[in-house]
């Protein structure tokens, strides 16, 4: 039995630099938006001059064997095995006196590598055969992906035969240890192989080593699998929100149905409910997307700041709807609506430039229909535009109220002819105000209807050599307009 007593002093490491260092964690500010990466030893037979999985090879400057029994070894220990290394600076290790192998190992100031995985402690107690141990005073970090890393500190850190990991006063975080923003510190952490889950007892959240809540009890992912429970919280700072924390909690409702809910707290704005609903129906698929921000403290000043905004509500918004659906018999239909609650939405919660300088919100409904040689989509279309007090003129975009276009395609008729027809119908609609009595200044935005007709005779000639398509289109459009400029005629055709 291995037994350890534990004490309360922290490891003394020089820097944050210098434990990144220990635990493989390489600086590169090109890498990804962590600054860098981790990277391990490679740990394999050939490289250890073993021949046998079961081997372990153990190399010490100093020291005093025994055939059974207890072994002191000192002088940078070194014990080796596949996929396993482990560093100390001193080690007593037992050997079976009838199977002659080592089975147990104490060690002092011990750093233990695996693939994924580095352990650092004051002390340690392994049990070879299964890979068991309890650690004493330790920092660790796993692999949890391919592209995320845990690690955090432990009082004292028990590794049974399974593989999982039971810590106590521990922390546990997922930014580098280079970047101090946020990390889970609990009485106990407890880590399960089996279900792919953490559970942490008595658990306080720190931003910038201040702590933000406190829960009694937590579970999260240890891998992207889908499973119901809160996920990693993700932690802040901006102009915008000031500190902010997003607590995450997944909900997997059947294999073809799951969804997200996020509470976002922002200490200069208020509480955010977001919300994202996924499902895959055998004809259907589609997500629903939604935020809530009640009583915005900021906007509330901006509206009383700016009354020409024109607004008096201080509850914000914003929904999304997509939807693909077969309807069967050639038939299909296509949902994209989104709709904002003000002009400055994304100004204050977008994320990246794509999100911040939105001002387009596509809203649209299609209707499909296809055969072996007719086409035929219908399209009603607007855009929601945001124009943010604060930007330079946004120009709103037309409506199609609707558009309708059908094409037609027939191969082979007559000598090897192909006929193709592709005619369309919009209405074109301007979202805005014209000029009127009451607002003669306004510029006049053309509104009406479009039509177009293409014929279309090709003769397609293939040979071994290559292949040449002669074909003869005929363009018929015109335009029906009206709150047209007076220098444009009212009826247009080519």
């Amino acid at each position: 039995m291995c037994s350890l007593v534990f004490s309360r002093v922290t490891p003394t490491l020089e820097s944050r630099a210098a434990l990144a260092k220990q635990l493989g964690w390489v600086q590169d500010a090109q890498a990804n938006r962590c600054g860098g990466y981790y990277r391990d030893p490679k740990l394999d037979l050939a490289s250890l001059g073993l021949s046998d999985p079961r081997d372990i090879k153990i190399d010490a400057g100093s020291g005093s064997l025994a055939a059974g029994g207890w072994s002191a070894l000192g002088g940078q220990v070194v014990i080796s095995q596949q996929n396993q290394k482990i560093h100390a600076d001193h080690a007593r290790f037992y050997r079976d006196a009838k199977t002659k192998t080592v089975t147990q190992v104490k060690l002092k100031d011990v750093k233990l590598q695996e693939p994924g995985k580095v352990i650092l402690a004051k002390r340690a107690c392994l049990y070879l055969p299964t890979k068991s141990g309890t650690l004493n005073q330790a920092v660790y970090r796993f692999k949890i992906d391919k592209k995320t890393h845990a690690w955090g500190r432990a009082k004292s850190m028990r590794r049974d035969k399974k593989g999982n990991y039971d810590l106590k006063h521990a922390t546990y975080g997922t930014c580098p240890p280079t970047v101090n923003a946020w990390k889970l510190s609990a009485e106990r952490i407890f880590l399960d192989r089996k279900t792919h889950r953490g559970y942490a007892y008595n658990v306080y959240m720190d931003v910038k080593s201040f702590p933000i809540f406190y829960l009694p009890y937590f579970s999260f992912p240890l891998d992207k699998q889908r499973k119901t429970g809160f996920l990693t919280p993700l932690p802040g700072y901006s102009k915008t929100v000031g500190a902010e924390l997003r607590l995450p909690f997944y909900w997997n409702i059947a294999p073809n149905f799951d969804a997200l809910f996020t509470p976002h707290i922002m200490t200069r704005r208020g509480v955010m409910l977001n919300g994202e609903f996924r499902y895959l129906l055998p004809n259907s698929y589609g997500t629903f997307k939604g935020s809530w921000l009640p009583n915005d403290k900021l906007y509330r000043q901006l509206l009383q700041d700016n009354p020409k905004i024109g607004r008096t509500s201080d509850t914000r918004g914003y929904a999304q709807i997509k939807n693909e659906t077969l309807l069967g018999h050639g038939w299909s239909s296509e949902i994209d609506y989104s709709h904002a609650s003000d002009d400055e939405y994304f100004q204050n919660f977008g994320k990246g430039l794509d999100q911040t300088t939105k001002n387009q919100l596509l809203q649209k409904a299609k209707l499909n229909y296809h055969n072996t040689h007719w086409s035929l989509s219908t399209t009603m279309q607007r855009y929601q535009t945001l124009h943010p007090i604060d930007s330079s003129i946004i120009n709103d975009l037309y409506s199609r109220l609707p558009q309708v276009s059908l094409m037609g395609h027939y191969d082979n008729v007559g000598p090897g002819f192909n006929l193709n027809l592709y005619s369309e119908f919009d209405n074109f609609r301007w979202p805005g105000d014209q000029p009127s009595l009451l607002n003669p200044s306004l510029r006049p935005h053309p509104e009406g209807n479009r039509y177009t007709v293409i014929p279309a005779v090709s003769l397609p000639i293939y040979r071994l050599s290559g292949f040449f398509i002669p074909s003869i289109d005929v363009v018929s459009q015109s335009y029906d307009l009206r709150n047209q400029p007076v220098n444009l005629k009212s009826q247009i055709s080519h």
